[in-house]
């Protein structure tokens, strides 16, 4: 935008030139941060997760041993899945700050062009928080129940995979393959339920988003073609808008992602708590 007005509009080449630097300038910042910032979370989640594996094999290998019995596909299920989703609460949380930072941003930049837009981004936001706080409660119970059946269909193939000969010998090959069959669709089911969720809560999320954006161009579509904004700051505020397209969906979906994730912490918390057997 302000390239347009200060050098495009008065066709002045010294300050287009100083300009476009200014916008190759920008571009490698926010490029550099964004890989140093993408590499430097990886680093942090793949830690974590290593750590919480080690805390809670810990739990189940104690020398007084854990009140919360487990069979073998069962304590996998804790150490692998859950520990996968818990760690990743870390990547949710920074991910979430710079989606804050990014529609703060955003929305002061506007702010100078036109306080009405600046509101119309900030109320949307807020908005997009708590409906989608609402609508996502249900995930906790569901992604309880998918780590539950997940857990379950660990433990029968461990089972039969220890007691495997044996099955063998007795002839109950058939029946153990319909019961671990029975286990797997189980959790399957369980499995598919939160993802399609998931998937129909994003889905909510970027229409949303979609619709202030939509809102945010017509409005400062209407402020150009009356002349209260400059073709600049029109460039600008559509800019802006397309942004934080991407920030406002993420911020709504947010909420969901986060209760997924609640529910293996709760699994996890129960299982580090738990009280000594002997």
């Amino acid at each position: 935008g302000a390239t347009i007005d200060e050098a495009v509009l008065p066709s002045d080449p010294t300050a287009l030139v100083l300009w476009l630097g200014i916008l190759v300038g920008v571009f490698v910042i926010l490029t550099t941060s964004y890989q140093s910032a993408s590499r430097l979370m990886v680093s942090i989640y793949g830690h974590g997760e290593q750590a919480l594996r080690h805390l809670a094999l810990s739990q189940l290998l104690r020398p007084r041993l854990s009140d919360l019995t487990l069979t073998p596909g069962e304590a996998l299920t804790y150490v692998t899945s859950d520990t996968y989703r818990v760690a990743g609460v870390a990547w949710s949380v920074a991910q979430q700050c710079a989606t804050i930072a990014a529609i703060v941003g955003a929305g002061l930049a506007m702010l100078v062009i036109s306080p009405m837009a600046t509101l119309v981004v900030f109320a949307s936001t807020i908005a997009m928080l708590v409906v989608m706080r609402i609508v996502s409660r249900p995930l906790e119970r569901r992604g309880m129940i998918e780590q539950r059946a997940a857990t379950e269909a660990g433990a029968v193939a461990a089972d039969f995979m220890s007691g495997f000969r044996v099955l063998v010998g007795m002839g109950a090959r058939g029946e153990a393959v319909r019961r671990y069959v029975a286990a797997s669709e189980s959790s399957r089911i369980a499995a598919t339920a939160p993802g399609l969720s998931l998937a129909g809560y994003e889905a909510v999320s970027a229409t949303l988003a979609a619709l202030t954006t939509t809102a945010l161009a017509g409005m400062s579509a209407w402020f150009a073609a009356g002349g209260d904004i400059s073709i600049g700051e029109l460039v600008t505020v559509l800019g802006l808008a397309q942004f934080l397209s991407g920030s406002l969906a993420y911020a709504g979906s947010f909420p969901s992602n986060w209760i997924h994730k609640v529910a293996s912490a709760r699994r996890l918390a129960d299982l580090i708590n738990a009280d000594d057997l002997l």
